[in-house]
């Protein structure tokens, strides 16, 4: 299937806190998502202008773990491209009045975990990955048909720090 790349537009979505939704795609700035290397987590950056929204400034309803969904259309066919919590913002200034988000899928929580879990060899990834997203409350749809069985290793902890 071939895609014409002109025929590609995005749209941004916030869901406030109270559960409304306000669609931002005619006030972008600027808009960036990506899959980090050595990173889980996908990161959308955005930008906007400070606009007042039915009363209320725009920096006032995008707030910490609010909803952030971008989707993309293109002939004929339409996907949800990035869904997830807004992690910081910072309001530039008064002059500029532009606001910056920075929004990370679920799977930031899992980058930032210190937990250790102990799994017997022979374990495959999927059950390994699993038990992890489980663990966490993060759905899984594993998507590969061949996995890895787990082989048995040393354990390896760091020795703790002198106090």
């Amino acid at each position: 299937m071939e895609i014409n790349i002109k025929s590609i537009r995005h749209e941004v979505e916030l869901i406030t806190e109270t559960g409304k939704s306000l669609d931002l795609t005619k006030a972008l700035i600027s808009l960036e998502w990506e899959e980090c290397v050595g990173e889980l987590a996908q990161r959308a950056s955005i930008t906007l202008p400070n606009l007042l929204v039915d009363g209320a400034w725009l920096h006032a309803l995008a707030k910490i773990n609010c909803l952030i969904r971008i989707s993309s259309f293109w002939d004929g066919g339409s996907a949800r491209v990035f869904e997830g919590n807004i992690w910081n913002w910072h309001y530039t200034s008064a002059t500029s009045k532009e606001l910056s988000i920075t929004a990370y899928d679920p799977l930031i929580r899992l980058m930032q975990s210190r937990d250790f879990f102990y799994y017997r060899p022979g374990m495959t990834t999927q059950a390994l990955i699993g038990d992890i997203c489980s663990n966490w409350g993060i759905p899984l749809v594993y998507r590969w048909p061949h996995g890895i069985t787990t082989k048995k290793r040393p354990f390896a902890a760091k020795k703790p720090l002198p106090r």
